[in-house]
C-alpha cells in the first residue's frame, strides 16, 4: 500500500521500516530504492528537515546569486 501512494515520502514506512522514521537519511534511501520516481521531493523534503534554513535552498529562485543563497 505504501507503494502505491501519490507521495509515499510523505507517509510513514510500513511493518519494520517503521523504525527509519527517525532516521531521515535512512528513509531517503529507501524511497530512493522502491520508488525512485519520487527521490527528487524525498530530497527536498530532507533538505528542509535537516540543514539550518533548509528551505531557503530549495525554495530560492531565479532572482538570488550563488552568493545570496549562501549567506
Amino acid at each position: 500500500m505504501w507503494y502505491n501512494e501519490l507521495d509515499p515520502e510523505e507517509r510513514a514506512l510500513p511493518l519494520e521500516w517503521r523504525s527509519l522514521e527517525s532516521q531521515p537519511f535512512q528513509k531517503l534511501l529507501v524511497v530512493r530504492c522502491m520508488r525512485p520516481d519520487r527521490v527528487t521531493t524525498a530530497l527536498n523534503n530532507f533538505i528542509r528537515q535537516t540543514l539550518p534554513k533548509g528551505g531557503d535552498f530549495v525554495d530560492c529562485d531565479a532572482a538570488l546569486s550563488s552568493i545570496g543563497v549562501l549567506e
